[in-house]
């Protein structure tokens, strides 16, 4: 387990063990009644070959980046 602060912006820094050991730089952030959850989002690759696609994997990596900006703008 590790303390963090978070800043006057809202930002924590996470340890750079943890961030290496992290498969994505998207993170999913689940808020509860009295803590948040972070977890690392699967990148599209590595759902390769599990699910039939519609599209190419650069096409989701696009479609998931214009989703993040809009997400991230309606905030």
């Amino acid at each position: 387990m590790y303390i963090v602060k978070m800043d006057k912006k809202g930002r924590i820094l996470i340890p750079s063990d943890v961030r290496q050991r992290l498969l994505s730089e998207y993170l999913e952030l689940e808020e509860f009644e009295d803590y948040i959850r972070l977890r690392p989002l699967k990148r599209p690759q590595d759902l390769q070959g599990k699910y039939p696609l519609k599209s190419s994997i650069s096409e989701i990596e696009e479609k998931v980046e214009k989703t993040l900006e809009r997400t991230k703008r309606e905030l």
